[in-house]
Formats: structure tokens, C-alpha cells, sequence
């Protein structure tokens, strides 16, 4: 038989391993290779397709691993090719020669390191990055081996970056989880079925040598994430700002990590367990007084969940910072997945009257309450790094920006170029005070909430944040920061930006009060500019059944009642009905 259809049917039997040992009969089987082959090959097995030798070749032992390992570097060739990449060192052992479209490397000086010479299966290079590949089936031991010693040598520059490769994305979702941290210690996860997915993208012509594109055995078969209750510990809850303080960050940690798009949210309780255990509540009429007596509490409580967006959230062994230090070409870090988070933080405004948020405030370390997530529909913002955006812009008004510095840390990770428009009272509304500061290693002197966090995950203080301050006092520009625009509203100078910059394939993500997003939406759709909306509105469950978090919206000429908590939170601007 062909050798090419045989490498074909052996990368296929490898990644269905257990399909094939459970095999009656050999007619799917041959459909799949019929699907997989790219045109000329496909017409190879027509004319000479002999099931007794398939049979064979099925039952017979054969180099699964070593055709496997052929085919992704093949695929990763085209990426190597179209974006600049340099190959240091193929270790031989893992792969076919004969069929490896690329050539060999041998020991280099970077290969010298004995480690990477013996658990490496091939080292990329992308600038001043050293990507270093290997397989899942090389073994839990020697992957945890190679991971620690390059998380040592590397000394947190994310210059030597550790990428595990796996068959499927079912095997990669299992490496993300919080028991895997210090197993692939500071690893990035990728996945065959990826790497088909995006090889497609970089060059449909030469993906389209190795693979059919009608094949879709690379398609995902995850199962989408469902909301679970969780408890939520807490480990920070710090007040921000000037007194009367409105502003708090609270830090938590989940049981089980959480993976949460940015746009989703999360449904809090606001009290913690054990106020719920220590009273029975009666009505805050009732003639016992005063608010505790007898063991009745008469004073408004909370019971319905709150609605937030994630501010933030932190990867075991990879810093808040890591997102500045990786500077990977785009397409490259759509392949990538790190850990999944298991600490987060929110940022929330208490209100004068807001029964809610003021039983926020008053959560301590340690306390416990009750978590509803993810929630809201996820959008796919790697789909982004794949698409010729020039820049990314948010927009955020007051507490609106919290949920948008999770979108520019996700951002940034992709290496996508981000603007940031600010719109705040006064620098000292979201400025740390020093008592707080010290608790915090984190929090440097004279920082600020939103505004540090961005320089941090990569923002240049005097290129990418624009700070407009609704006071009109003529206050020092902290930090460095360039662009700062007194007694204005956000949307003003977001306006002249657009205007200066209308040569550029901008899309941009607002949220805020509803008049600053209507404004956003307006000012993009002046220029062309695809923009999104995170909806806030008041929910109830966060599901979908109490129809309390509807929107108007207006698609294709047909108004909708859409509900925030399942079509949103992100909604595309102009499918919002912005005069109901």
C-alpha cells in the first residue's frame, strides 16, 4: 500500500486509540481516512483501497507516536514559515525523517542543556523567545521534569516557555486543572486538534497538501462549561478611595478553579455562611427591637445573589505581570492555553441605599459565601487574534471599567494592542491609601485602582491610557500618565481619538453608565467601528427565568426581548434599541 496513506492511517488510529481497539467493522474507519486525505491522496485509495490490508494494518504494532509527533511538527511548519520562526533543535528520536517536512536539527548550544536534550521534542525560537516543545505521551515524570527545570532557568522572564502538546482537547482540559499546577509547573497547553484548527487559518493552501478541509475530526467535542454552585473564600475585601469609601476590591479563591470568559460573570451572596446560621429573620416592622433580640434579626437583609464581572485573575507560578513579559507573535498565542485561575478579584461601588453592596463591605478574611458560575454567554475572543485588528479600544465609566481589565488581560496575553479610556471622578477616588497599601505587596506607593493594573498587564502610561476626570481641578498626572483630561467625560476625548485614528481597523468594548455607552455606540458607528456593549441591568437568578435583566434589542429588523443574563453580556451596539 501507499506509505503515505499508511502514515494516514496510523496518525488516525492514534488519535482514535480506543475507537480503533473497539473496531467490529472496518467501513467507518475507512470513511474517516477517506475524509482526512487531502485530493490527490484520496484518489490514491480509491484505486487501490484493500480492506484485508487495512485489517492488518489496524491489529499490526506500528510507529503511532512517531507519525503523530511528524504530523503537528508539519502543521507547526506552516506557522514557522509564514511568521519567522526559527527551529533550534529537533530531537530526532520523536520523529519520522522520512516524512518530516522540515530539516533536522541537532544538538545545538541551546540543546547542550541535558534536560532539554533528553525530554525536549523540538525547541521553536519567535524573537527573543525560546518555545519548547513536548508531547503528552512522553509521560507525566518527564514533563514535570522539563517544566520545573525551565520555570527554573528562566527566572520569571518568559524568555523559556514549556508547551505541552496533547492529542485531544479533552486531555488538555484535564492539565488545566488546579491538582496539574505543580505538575506542569508555569506550562502553556496546546492540542492536535488546535493546531488543525488554526493551521487552517495561516495557510489555507498548504494545510489543505496535509489535510481535506471538508475533514472535521479536529473539531472540538468539549462540553460547554456549565454554572455550578461554588463556596468562595475570602481573602481580601479593601475599601479604595477617599472616605466615604465607595470603591472596594475583594480578593476571593474558588474550591475548584473557574473557567470564566471575560464578559461572564459571577452570582455572589453578599453575607457570609455563618450569619445566615447565627438568626432567624422577621420583618424589619416587627415591634422587637432593636436589630438583634432574642436571636431575631430585624434589620433588611439581603437574599438574592449579586451579579459581578470578573476585575481579575491570577495563574499559580505565572504572576499578575506575565502579560506584559510575553511577547509572542498573535497567531502563536491562539494555540496557547495556561492553568485554569482559582483567585480572582472584583471591584464593586457601594451605594448609599444599596442593601447589597454594603453587606459586601462587610465581609472579612476568611469569610465564606456562596457563588452561581460562570454565567452569560461566552465570546470567543481568540477568534480576535486571528482577525486584522489594528487596535483594540475600552471604554469604561466609573465602576464600568472593573469587567474591562479582565478584557485587557486576556487581551494583552494575545498580544493584541489595547487602548484604554478611562472615566473616573478624580485620581484619589480610585487611589489606594497607605494603611491599605501595606497589606498588599502588590500595591506600590501613590497606586491606583484600574490604572495600575493596566500598566501591569502590559499598557504604556503614556501611549495606551486616557484618563478623563469628571472634577476640574489640575491634579499631578500620576505615574506618568500622559493623557489625562480634566473636567471631561470619557467619550469626549474617545471621540477625537476615533477621529485622529479613523485609518485604523479598531473594534472596541464599552461599558458604563447607558447614555456614555450610547455615546460609544454612536462615535463608532460614525467611523465603522464594530463595538460591543457589556450590558448591566438588575437580575434576580442570572439564568434566564425571572426576565428581569431584559434589553431591548433590534436584529435584522426584529425587536427582541433579549435577557442580559443568556444573549449577553456582551451585545453587539447597533443590535441594542437605544430609544426604549
Amino acid at each position: 500500500m501507499n506509505e503515505e496513506i499508511i502514515r494516514y492511517i496510523e496518525l488516525l488510529k492514534y488519535l482514535e486509540a480506543e475507537k480503533t481497539s473497539e473496531l467490529k467493522s472496518i467501513g467507518p474507519f475507512i470513511e474517516k481516512i477517506q475524509a482526512m486525505l487531502p485530493g490527490k491522496i484520496r484518489k490514491q485509495l480509491k484505486n487501490i483501497i484493500d480492506i484485508r490490508e487495512i485489517s492488518v494494518l489496524l491489529t499490526k504494532t506500528l510507529p503511532l507516536k512517531k507519525t503523530y509527533n511528524t504530523f503537528c511538527l508539519n502543521l507547526l511548519n506552516i506557522l514557522i514559515h509564514q511568521h519567522g520562526l526559527k527551529i533550534l533543535y529537533i530531537n530526532e528520536k520523536y520523529f519520522d525523517k522520512a516524512f518530516l517536512s522540515t530539516e533536522l536539527y541537532g544538538p545545538s548550544d541551546f540543546a547542550k542543556d541535558r534536560t532539554i536534550a533528553d525530554h525536549a521534542a523540538f525547541v521553536l525560537k519567535h524573537k527573543t523567545t525560546n518555545l519548547i516543545f513536548s508531547f503528552d505521551h512522553q509521560g507525566a515524570k518527564a514533563l514535570q521534569c522539563l517544566s520545573h527545570h525551565i520555570y527554573s532557568i528562566d527566572n520569571n522572564k518568559f524568555r523559556n516557555l514549556c508547551i505541552i502538546l496533547f492529542s485531544d482537547d479533552q486531555k488538555l482540559q484535564k492539565a488545566r486543572q488546579a491538582n496539574k499546577t505543580d505538575v506542569y509547573k508555569r506550562s502553556f497547553f496546546t492540542s492536535f486538534n488546535e493546531i488543525c484548527r488554526q493551521a487552517g487559518k495561516w495557510d489555507r493552501h498548504t494545510y489543505g497538501k496535509i489535510f481535506s478541509h471538508q475533514w472535521e475530526g479536529f473539531k472540538s467535542h468539549n462540553k460547554p462549561v456549565l454554572a455550578r454552585t461554588d463556596k468562595i473564600r475570602i481573602i481580601n475585601n479593601m475599601p479604595v478611595g477617599g472616605k466615604p469609601f465607595r470603591l472596594y476590591k475583594l480578593t476571593f479563591a474558588t474550591e475548584e478553579p473557574l473557567d470564566i470568559s471575560p464578559g461572564q460573570f459571577i452570582m455572589i451572596s453578599t453575607t457570609a455562611e455563618k450569619d445566615h446560621k447565627r438568626s432567624r429573620t422577621v420583618n424589619s416592622i416587627s415591634r422587637v427591637k432593636p436589630d438583634y433580640h432574642n436571636g431575631l434579626q430585624t434589620k433588611p437583609v439581603s437574599f438574592l445573589k449579586r451579579p459581578f464581572g470578573i476585575y481579575q485573575a491570577y495563574y499559580k507560578h505565572f504572576g499578575s505581570d506575565y502579560p506584559s513579559k510575553l511577547h509572542l507573535e498573535k497567531s502563536l498565542t491562539a494555540l496557547l492555553y495556561t492553568i485554569l485561575p482559582d483567585k480572582f478579584d472584583l471591584v464593586y461601588k457601594v451605594l448609599e441605599r444599596g442593601l447589597g453592596t454594603n453587606e459586601l463591605a462587610g465581609l472579612r478574611k476568611k469569610d465564606k459565601v456562596e457563588m452561581l458560575a460562570p454565567l452569560g454567554k461566552i465570546f470567543d475572543i481568540r477568534k480576535m487574534a486571528m482577525e486584522e485588528i489594528d487596535e483594540i479600544h475600552v471604554v469604561g465609566g466609573g465602576v464600568g471599567m472593573a469587567p474591562l481589565i479582565y478584557f485587557v488581560q486576556a487581551l494583552t496575553c494575545l498580544n493584541l494592542k489595547v487602548k484604554a479610556f478611562i472615566g473616573i471622578e478624580s485620581f484619589d477616588s480610585v487611589a489606594y491609601k497607605d494603611s491599605h497599601r501595606k497589606k498588599e505587596t502588590r500595591i506600590t506607593e501613590n497606586a491606583n485602582v484600574y490604572i495600575d493594573d493596566l500598566i501591569r498587564m502590559g499598557l504604556s502610561e503614556t501611549s495606551d491610557i486616557y484618563v478623563s476626570l469628571l472634577c476640574s481641578t489640575h491634579e499631578d498626572r500620576i505615574r506618568g500618565i500622559r493623557h489625562v483630561f480634566p473636567g471631561s467625560l470619557v467619550t469626549e476625548p474617545y471621540a477625537a481619538y476615533v477621529k485622529r485614528n479613523n485609518h485604523l481597523k479598531i473594534q472596541t468594548f464599552t461599558c458604563g453608565p447607558l447614555p456614555m455607552m450610547q455615546k460609544v455606540h454612536e462615535i463608532t458607528e460614525q467611523y465603522g467601528i464594530k463595538s460591543y456593549v457589556l450590558m448591566e441591568k438588575r437580575m434576580a437568578c442570572g439564568i434566564g427565568v425571572c426576565f428581569s435583566c431584559i434589553c431591548k434589542t433590534l436584529v435584522n429588523g426584529v425587536h427582541h426581548n433579549s435577557r442580559v443574563c443568556i444573549e449577553g453580556p456582551i451585545i453587539e451596539s447597533k443590535q441594542i434599541n437605544w430609544n426604549e
